[in-house]
């Protein structure tokens, strides 16, 4: 895997830090959070992310009062994961 396997980010003032999952770890996490017809259930994605990439600080999605900030830290572990960054 190439890139870094670890990454820390501030958002809102919170240090996180993520960590990559391996490839095929990333697919069945996708698929774990898919319904029936294939469409993604958003609260699944955000909760296995939490659980895999997001190593510290831990948090589960009912840690989090401002949702913004929720969508902000998942958001960035999974362009952390995608191997996506800021500039594109």
């Amino acid at each position: 895997m190439s890139g870094s396997m670890q990454e820390k980010v501030t958002i809102n003032g919170t240090e996180y830090t993520f960590q990559k999952v391996l490839p095929r770890e990333w697919l069945r996490m996708r698929d774990r959070c898919k319904n029936k017809h294939g469409m993604p259930i958003e609260e699944r994605l955000y909760d296995e992310v939490l659980k895999h990439i997001v190593v510290s600080p831990k948090k589960t999605l009912d840690d989090f009062t401002d949702v913004q900030e929720m969508e902000e830290v998942v958001t960035a572990a999974i362009r952390f994961q995608r191997g996506v960054s800021d500039e594109e």
